[in-house]
C-alpha cells in the first residue's frame, strides 16, 4: 500500500493498477528515479503481467525526460535484468514487477549498479525527490534515449552454465518437470535445463 510520505516497501514499490499506481504516478515516479540516477544509463524491463508493458512505457517516459538512456530488455525476468546491469555496465536497471501479488497488482523495483537492489537510503532519496517536487528535467536537446536490448535471456542463460558442471550434469539425463506459473520462468528455465542434456516438461510456461 502506497503512503503520504513513502513509496518502497519490502521489494520495490507496489500497488493496485490504475488505482494506487496511475500511469501518471509512473511516469513522475520514472523521472524521479532519473533525477536520482543523474543522466546515467539504466537497463529497463517488464514481467508478464497484462499491465506490465504499459507502465514500463511510462517509467521509460520518466527516465528519458531526465536525460537518463535507456537499453530495454522487454519481458525478461528479473534476476536476468540484474545480471544485464553488471554485464551491460549500467548505472542500475529498473524492472516493472509485483512478484507474487495478486494479479491486480503491479511494481517498480529499481537496482543499483551492482546488481542489487538499492538501499533504503537510496530510496528514501527517490522518496524525497518524488514528494519534495525535486525531479530535474532535462533540456530539450539533451532528452535521453531508448534501444532495444533483446539478449539479456541468452546471455544470463549461458552465465548459468558457466557455473555448472554442465557435462556432469549431462550424464545424468535428467527428466525434470517446470511450472512456470504463466510468467518470466518459462523464458529461461527450460531453455536451460535443455541445454544441460535434461528433458523438459513444462507446464503453465
Amino acid at each position: 500500500m502506497l503512503s503520504s510520505r513513502r513509496l518502497f516497501g519490502t521489494n520495490g514499490i507496489r500497488g493496485v493498477v490504475n488505482k494506487e499506481l496511475t500511469l501518471e504516478m509512473a511516469v513522475k515516479i520514472g523521472s524521479a528515479i532519473g533525477t536520482f540516477f543523474k543522466h546515467g544509463k539504466l537497463v529497463v524491463g517488464y514481467d508478464a503481467r497484462t499491465s506490465s508493458p504499459m507502465l514500463a512505457k511510462a517509467v521509460i517516459a520518466g527516465l528519458n525526460a531526465t536525460g537518463c538512456d535507456v537499453l530495454f530488455a522487454g519481458m525478461v525476468l528479473t534476476p536476468a535484468l540484474q545480471y544485464a546491469v553488471k554485464n551491460h555496465k549500467t548505472d542500475g536497471a529498473v524492472i516493472i514487477t509485483a512478484s507474487h501479488n495478486p494479479p491486480e497488482y503491479n511494481g517498480i523495483k529499481v537496482v543499483w549498479n551492482d546488481g542489487i537492489e538499492l538501499s533504503r537510503e537510496q530510496e528514501i532519496e527517490i522518496e524525497n525527490i518524488f514528494f519534495d517536487e525535486k525531479i530535474r528535467l532535462a533540456e530539450w536537446s539533451n532528452i535521453g534515449t531508448t534501444r532495444e536490448l533483446s539478449e539479456v535471456v541468452d546471455e544470463y542463460i549461458e552465465a548459468i552454465k558457466k557455473h555448472v558442471d554442465t557435462a556432469k550434469i549431462m550424464k545424468k539425463h535428467f527428466h525434470v518437470v517446470v511450472d512456470a506459473a504463466n510468467s518470466v520462468g518459462s523464458q529461461a528455465a527450460p531453455r536451460l535445463l535443455r541445454d544441460l542434456g535434461c528433458k523438459a516438461t513444462t507446464m503453465n510456461a
